[in-house]
């Protein structure tokens, strides 16, 4: 499996199966690079859309990350957490996970560290920290999510369609959630 070297390729490979989902679920695509779908409430607007990191893709060694976020406001401000006179709420995905979600994205994680590669001698990494360090951030499986604001990993396309397939398969029972969660606010959707 060929190894993601940009962060627009990731997109790519993660875009169809949440464009299944978003078609399936009446959301429309927006324009932007990264996945971003959106559907209009009774008083608001839903938006459902993805982020990469910013340190991009290490294509040779560790791969990237991305999250994903569902945001529900007064309109589509696709990315802002917070915007002064604004209602707005956005909210990780993560958040949302059932403990079996979590397991099936632990399962993931750990499926995409094993395949990463130790950084060479030169890499940026080996300035910042030791070779015990480096093992234990990135190289380390996981029992579970502790982290609610955790970014998807990922290295080849394999991986990313496991995380689009992983998403896809919940992002109905979230959206509701939240949409429940706020619908005094922002009113519901479309049937």
């Amino acid at each position: 499996m060929e190894r993601i070297t940009k962060t627009a390729e990731a997109w790519k490979h993660l875009r169809p199966a949440l464009a299944r989902w978003a078609k399936s679920a009446n959301f429309k695509r927006l324009k932007s690079s990264p996945p971003a779908y959106g559907q209009a409430l009774s008083n608001g607007f839903l938006t459902l859309f993805a982020v990469g990191s910013s340190g991009g893709v290490d294509a040779q060694t560790l791969g990237g990350t991305f999250t994903v976020a569902i945001q529900i406001g007064e309109a589509a401000m696709l990315g802002v957490d917070s915007c002064e006179g604004v209602d707005l709420r956005t909210t990780r995905l993560p958040s949302l996970f059932s403990p079996s979600e979590q397991a099936q994205a632990v399962d993931i994680h750990n499926r995409v560290i094993a395949k990463r590669r130790m950084p060479p001698s030169h890499h940026y990494l080996r300035d910042i920290y030791t070779n015990e360090q480096i093992e234990t951030r990135f190289f380390q499986p996981i029992d579970e999510l502790s982290d609610l604001d955790y970014w998807f990993a990922f290295v080849d396309e394999a991986d990313l369609r496991a995380w689009g397939e992983f998403l896809a398969s919940s992002l109905s029972t979230w959206v509701e959630t939240l949409v429940s969660e706020t619908e005094g606010r922002f009113g519901k959707r479309p049937r």
